[in-house]
C-alpha cells in the first residue's frame, strides 16, 4: 500500500510538471509577435524527419505560402523539394503557423511569402545555409535552420562537400553517365535553389536524357521563380 501511495505521488508530481511546462509554453507563445512568434511556432512544430536523417538528406527547402486577410495560411507549395518526408513535415508545420503572422503581413488579400528552411546534418556541409538564402528581399522571410543528428553515422554516409559533387558531376557528364550526373545536379540544386548556373547545367544533362519535363520546369523556374521575378531579378534586387 505504501509503495502504491509513493508511486501515485510521483505520477501526480510528473503530471504537474508537464502541466506547468505546457502553461509556461502557452504564456510564452501569447507574448510573442510577428516573425519571432512565427519562428517559435515553426521550430516547435518542425523536426528533422528520422527517415531523412538516415538518408543524409540536406538542403534549402523553399516553400510558397499564401495568407488570407486574417493571417490564415490558405495554401503551401513546395518550390524546392528535398525529399518526401521533409516536404511533408514542412507543409504540416507551415500550416500550423496560421494566425501567428502580423496583421500587416496579411492586410492584402492573398498575400504571398516564401519560406526558406535549411536542413543541416552534423558533420555534413552547412555553407549552403549562408551562401544560398535570399536575405530579407521582397516576400522572402528570414531563413530558418533545422539541425539533424543521425545516430552513429558512418564516414561514408556524410553528405559530400560542394566541390566534390561539382567535380563528380562533371566527370559523370564527360563519361556519358548522364543519369548519375543528373542525380548529382539535383543534389546541388537542393542546396542552392537560386543558382541559375545549376539549372542551366541540369538542362544540359536533361537534353542528353531527352527529359523535356525537367527542361521545361527549369526554364520556368529561371524565368519566373517567385511572383513574376526571374532568378536574375530576384538575386539582383536590393
Amino acid at each position: 500500500m505504501k509503495r502504491f501511495i509513493i508511486s501515485l505521488i510521483l505520477v501526480l508530481a510528473s503530471f504537474l510538471q508537464v502541466a506547468e511546462a505546457q502553461k509556461a509554453k502557452s504564456e510564452t507563445t501569447k507574448s510573442l509577435t510577428g516573425y519571432v512568434k512565427f519562428y517559435f511556432e515553426l521550430n516547435t512544430n518542425l523536426q528533422y524527419p528520422a527517415a531523412s536523417e538516415a538518408k543524409n538528406t540536406i538542403g534549402m527547402s523553399v516553400s510558397r505560402v499564401v495568407l488570407s486577410q486574417e493571417g490564415k495560411v490558405e495554401s503551401v507549395e513546395i518550390i524546392n523539394p528535398l525529399d518526401k518526408d521533409i516536404d511533408y513535415a514542412v507543409v504540416a508545420a507551415l500550416k500550423k503557423t496560421s494566425l501567428v503572422w502580423l496583421l500587416s503581413d496579411s492586410s492584402v488579400s492573398d498575400r504571398t511569402f516564401y519560406i526558406q528552411i535549411a536542413f543541416i546534418l552534423n558533420l555534413g556541409p552547412s555553407d549552403f545555409f549562408f551562401k544560398s538564402a535570399v536575405p530579407n528581399k521582397k516576400m522572402f522571410v528570414k531563413p530558418v535552420a533545422i539541425y539533424g543528428f543521425p545516430e552513429s553515422p558512418g564516414m561514408s554516409q556524410i553528405p559530400e562537400q560542394d566541390f566534390v559533387l561539382t567535380a563528380d558531376c562533371n566527370l559523370e557528364y564527360q563519361s556519358g553517365n548522364y543519369t548519375k550526373a543528373l542525380k548529382i545536379a539535383d543534389e546541388l540544386i537542393r542546396r542552392y535553389p537560386y543558382t541559375k548556373d545549376l539549372y542551366q547545367l541540369r538542362i544540359l544533362i536533361a537534353k542528353k536524357l531527352f527529359r523535356n519535363d525537367i527542361i521545361q520546369g527549369d526554364v520556368l523556374k529561371m524565368s519566373n521563380f517567385a511572383e513574376g521575378m526571374s532568378l536574375d531579378k530576384l538575386m539582383s534586387e536590393e
